[in-house]
Protein backbone atom coordinates (compact mmCIF):
# COMPACT_ATOMS: atom_id res chain seq x y z
CA UNK A 1 0.00 0.00 0.00
CA UNK A 2 2.82 2.18 0.46
CA UNK A 3 4.01 1.76 -2.72
CA UNK A 4 0.81 2.46 -3.96
CA UNK A 5 0.35 5.76 -2.55
CA UNK A 6 3.64 6.91 -3.21
CA UNK A 7 3.30 6.57 -7.07
CA UNK A 8 -0.61 8.11 -6.91
CA UNK A 9 1.03 11.12 -5.21
CA UNK A 10 4.60 11.47 -6.07
CA UNK A 11 5.98 12.18 -9.93
CA UNK A 12 9.50 12.93 -8.58
CA UNK A 13 11.01 11.74 -5.57
CA UNK A 14 14.22 12.81 -3.31
CA UNK A 15 15.88 10.80 -1.16
CA UNK A 16 19.78 11.12 0.90
CA UNK A 17 21.61 8.02 -0.44
CA UNK A 18 22.65 6.36 -3.82
CA UNK A 19 21.94 2.96 -2.24
CA UNK A 20 18.06 4.13 -1.13
CA UNK A 21 17.87 5.45 -4.89
CA UNK A 22 18.71 1.78 -6.26
CA UNK A 23 16.57 0.30 -3.29
CA UNK A 24 13.74 2.86 -4.42
CA UNK A 25 14.32 2.10 -8.28
CA UNK A 26 14.13 -1.75 -7.63
CA UNK A 27 10.53 -1.84 -6.06
CA UNK A 28 9.09 1.45 -7.74
CA UNK A 29 7.82 1.33 -11.69
CA UNK A 30 9.47 4.99 -11.77
CA UNK A 31 12.21 6.37 -14.06
CA UNK A 32 15.68 7.11 -12.66
CA UNK A 33 15.09 10.44 -14.39
CA UNK A 34 12.66 11.31 -11.88
CA UNK A 35 14.50 10.30 -8.61
CA UNK A 36 17.01 12.53 -6.80
CA UNK A 37 19.71 12.62 -4.32
CA UNK A 38 20.58 15.57 -1.96
CA UNK A 39 22.84 13.43 1.23
CA UNK A 40 21.19 14.80 4.01
CA UNK A 41 24.51 15.91 7.22
CA UNK A 42 25.02 16.68 10.78
CA UNK A 43 23.33 19.84 12.48
CA UNK A 44 25.03 23.36 12.89
CA UNK A 45 25.08 23.16 16.67
CA UNK A 46 27.84 20.14 16.11
CA UNK A 47 30.02 23.20 14.57
CA UNK A 48 29.13 25.22 17.90
CA UNK A 49 31.77 24.43 21.16
CA UNK A 50 29.42 25.43 23.66
CA UNK A 51 26.76 22.60 23.71
CA UNK A 52 29.62 20.53 24.72
CA UNK A 53 30.24 22.76 27.92
CA UNK A 54 28.42 21.60 31.15
CA UNK A 55 27.40 25.45 31.65
CA UNK A 56 24.95 25.02 28.34
CA UNK A 57 21.80 24.24 29.68
CA UNK A 58 21.17 21.46 27.07
CA UNK A 59 24.34 20.00 28.31
CA UNK A 60 23.27 16.53 30.01
CA UNK A 61 25.55 15.51 32.60
CA UNK A 62 26.46 11.77 32.86
CA UNK A 63 28.01 9.84 35.59
CA UNK A 64 31.73 10.10 35.89
CA UNK A 65 33.32 6.96 34.21
CA UNK A 66 35.49 4.69 36.72
CA UNK A 67 38.60 3.43 35.73
CA UNK A 68 38.83 2.41 32.12
CA UNK A 69 35.26 2.72 31.74
CA UNK A 70 34.63 2.61 27.86
CA UNK A 71 30.98 3.91 27.14
CA UNK A 72 29.73 2.94 23.61
CA UNK A 73 26.88 5.53 22.66
CA UNK A 74 24.10 5.28 20.40
CA UNK A 75 21.54 7.87 20.25
CA UNK A 76 18.13 6.80 19.03
CA UNK A 77 14.56 5.84 20.20
CA UNK A 78 13.80 1.96 20.19
CA UNK A 79 12.62 0.99 16.97
CA UNK A 80 12.55 -2.73 16.48
CA UNK A 81 15.16 -1.51 12.95
CA UNK A 82 17.47 -0.05 15.91
CA UNK A 83 17.84 -3.97 16.80
CA UNK A 84 19.09 -2.65 20.76
CA UNK A 85 18.33 -6.10 22.24
CA UNK A 86 21.39 -7.66 20.50
CA UNK A 87 23.12 -5.78 23.45
CA UNK A 88 21.60 -8.09 26.03
CA UNK A 89 23.79 -11.09 24.17
CA UNK A 90 26.88 -8.92 23.30
CA UNK A 91 27.49 -7.79 26.75
CA UNK A 92 28.02 -10.81 28.43
CA UNK A 93 30.90 -11.54 25.76
CA UNK A 94 32.36 -8.47 27.07
CA UNK A 95 32.67 -8.93 31.26
CA UNK A 96 36.50 -8.79 30.61
CA UNK A 97 35.59 -5.18 29.77
CA UNK A 98 34.47 -2.41 31.68
CA UNK A 99 31.96 -1.31 28.77
CA UNK A 100 29.09 0.93 29.29
CA UNK A 101 26.25 1.47 26.86
CA UNK A 102 24.52 5.23 26.71
CA UNK A 103 20.94 5.08 25.27
CA UNK A 104 18.36 7.37 24.89
CA UNK A 105 15.28 5.06 24.77
CA UNK A 106 12.24 5.98 27.04
CA UNK A 107 11.75 4.13 30.63
CA UNK A 108 9.06 1.81 29.67
CA UNK A 109 11.22 0.36 26.57
CA UNK A 110 14.00 0.23 28.86
CA UNK A 111 12.60 -1.71 31.44
CA UNK A 112 11.18 -3.84 28.93
CA UNK A 113 14.34 -4.47 27.03
CA UNK A 114 17.07 -5.10 29.61
CA UNK A 115 16.85 -7.26 32.84
CA UNK A 116 20.76 -6.74 33.86
CA UNK A 117 20.84 -2.63 33.69
CA UNK A 118 24.54 -2.64 35.25
CA UNK A 119 25.99 -2.19 31.93
CA UNK A 120 23.46 0.27 30.49
CA UNK A 121 23.31 4.16 31.06
CA UNK A 122 19.59 5.24 29.57
CA UNK A 123 19.10 9.34 30.09
CA UNK A 124 15.94 9.15 28.43
CA UNK A 125 14.71 11.39 25.16
CA UNK A 126 16.99 14.10 24.85
CA UNK A 127 16.59 17.29 22.40
CA UNK A 128 18.68 17.43 19.40
CA UNK A 129 20.95 20.55 21.31
CA UNK A 130 21.72 17.88 23.78
CA UNK A 131 23.31 15.36 21.43
CA UNK A 132 27.43 16.85 21.56
CA UNK A 133 27.29 16.74 25.11
CA UNK A 134 26.66 13.22 24.97
CA UNK A 135 29.42 12.54 22.55
CA UNK A 136 31.27 14.30 23.98
CA UNK A 137 31.21 12.39 26.73
CA UNK A 138 31.50 8.95 25.03
CA UNK A 139 34.24 7.09 23.63
CA UNK A 140 32.71 4.89 20.09
CA UNK A 141 29.26 5.06 18.26
CA UNK A 142 27.91 1.86 18.46
CA UNK A 143 25.13 1.04 16.13
CA UNK A 144 23.95 -2.01 15.48
CA UNK A 145 21.13 -1.26 13.37
CA UNK A 146 19.27 -3.52 10.64
CA UNK A 147 17.38 -0.30 8.51
CA UNK A 148 17.89 3.24 7.51
CA UNK A 149 18.14 5.27 4.63
CA UNK A 150 20.63 7.86 5.66
CA UNK A 151 21.67 8.05 9.53
CA UNK A 152 22.42 11.44 10.97
CA UNK A 153 23.78 9.34 13.54
CA UNK A 154 27.33 8.63 11.41
CA UNK A 155 28.07 12.64 10.26
CA UNK A 156 27.39 13.31 14.20
CA UNK A 157 29.87 10.88 15.50
CA UNK A 158 32.55 11.78 12.73
CA UNK A 159 32.07 15.94 13.74
CA UNK A 160 32.65 14.82 17.16
CA UNK A 161 35.64 12.78 16.57
CA UNK A 162 34.41 9.24 17.76
CA UNK A 163 35.79 5.85 16.10
CA UNK A 164 32.11 4.20 14.67
CA UNK A 165 31.27 0.57 14.96
CA UNK A 166 27.94 -0.30 12.92
CA UNK A 167 26.26 -2.80 10.61
CA UNK A 168 28.16 -4.20 7.69
CA UNK A 169 25.13 -3.09 5.42
CA UNK A 170 24.70 -1.63 2.38
CA UNK A 171 23.17 1.39 4.03
CA UNK A 172 25.93 1.68 6.59
CA UNK A 173 28.66 1.75 4.00
CA UNK A 174 26.98 3.85 1.34
CA UNK A 175 27.43 6.86 4.37
CA UNK A 176 30.60 6.00 6.42
CA UNK A 177 32.68 4.50 3.53
CA UNK A 178 35.91 3.42 5.42
CA UNK A 179 35.29 5.70 8.08
CA UNK A 180 33.74 2.62 10.67
CA UNK A 181 34.71 -0.56 11.97
CA UNK A 182 31.45 -2.83 10.10
CA UNK A 183 29.94 -6.26 11.74
CA UNK A 184 27.21 -8.73 11.21
CA UNK A 185 24.44 -6.77 13.21
CA UNK A 186 22.59 -10.27 14.10
CA UNK A 187 25.47 -12.37 15.01
CA UNK A 188 26.74 -10.91 19.04
CA UNK A 189 29.90 -13.12 19.11
CA UNK A 190 31.13 -11.26 16.27
CA UNK A 191 29.55 -7.55 17.46
CA UNK A 192 32.17 -8.33 20.79
CA UNK A 193 34.97 -9.30 19.08
CA UNK A 194 34.14 -6.06 16.95
CA UNK A 195 33.88 -3.77 20.08
CA UNK A 196 36.90 -5.61 21.74
CA UNK A 197 39.07 -5.43 18.93
CA UNK A 198 38.49 -1.72 18.47
CA UNK A 199 38.90 -0.66 22.25
CA UNK A 200 42.11 -2.52 22.49
CA UNK A 201 43.65 -0.83 18.69
CA UNK A 202 44.52 2.72 19.66
CA UNK A 203 46.23 3.13 15.85
CA UNK A 204 42.82 1.95 14.21
CA UNK A 205 40.71 4.31 16.54
CA UNK A 206 42.87 7.03 15.36
CA UNK A 207 42.80 5.95 11.43
CA UNK A 208 38.70 5.88 12.05
CA UNK A 209 38.47 9.43 13.60
CA UNK A 210 40.84 10.41 10.34
CA UNK A 211 38.78 8.79 8.15
CA UNK A 212 35.50 9.98 9.80
CA UNK A 213 36.78 13.74 9.33
CA UNK A 214 38.11 13.27 5.65
CA UNK A 215 34.29 11.32 4.90
CA UNK A 216 32.55 14.36 6.35
CA UNK A 217 34.08 16.89 3.32
CA UNK A 218 31.79 14.79 1.13
CA UNK A 219 28.67 15.35 3.00
CA UNK A 220 26.03 18.81 1.85
CA UNK A 221 26.34 21.49 4.30
CA UNK A 222 22.74 22.71 5.40
CA UNK A 223 23.16 25.98 2.91
CA UNK A 224 24.34 23.77 0.18
CA UNK A 225 21.27 21.11 0.85
CA UNK A 226 18.76 23.88 0.57
CA UNK A 227 20.75 25.39 -3.11
CA UNK A 228 20.78 21.68 -4.12
CA UNK A 229 16.68 21.11 -3.36
CA UNK A 230 15.99 24.86 -5.51
CA UNK A 231 18.18 23.34 -7.98
CA UNK A 232 15.76 20.38 -8.24
CA UNK A 233 12.79 22.20 -8.40
CA UNK A 234 14.39 24.60 -11.08
CA UNK A 235 15.29 21.82 -13.29
CA UNK A 236 11.48 20.00 -12.94
CA UNK A 237 9.72 23.95 -13.46
CA UNK A 238 12.07 24.50 -16.85
CA UNK A 239 11.13 20.98 -17.59
CA UNK A 240 7.32 21.28 -17.21
CA UNK A 241 7.92 25.20 -18.82
CA UNK A 242 9.71 23.78 -21.89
Amino acid sequence: YKKYYLKRDGDFFILETEDAKDKFLRVMNVHSDDVFVVPNTFSSIFSESIYTLPCNSHYVDLPPPIADEVRLIYITHNHPSKNLSVINEVYPLLKHKNVKFILTIGQQDYLKLFKDKSYIINVGPVSHKSCPSLYSQSNFLFAPTLLETFSASYPEAMKMGLPILTSDLSFSRDVCDSAAYFFDPLNPSLIAHAIDDLISNVYLQEKLVRKGFERLMHFESASSRAFNYLKIFDILISNKVS
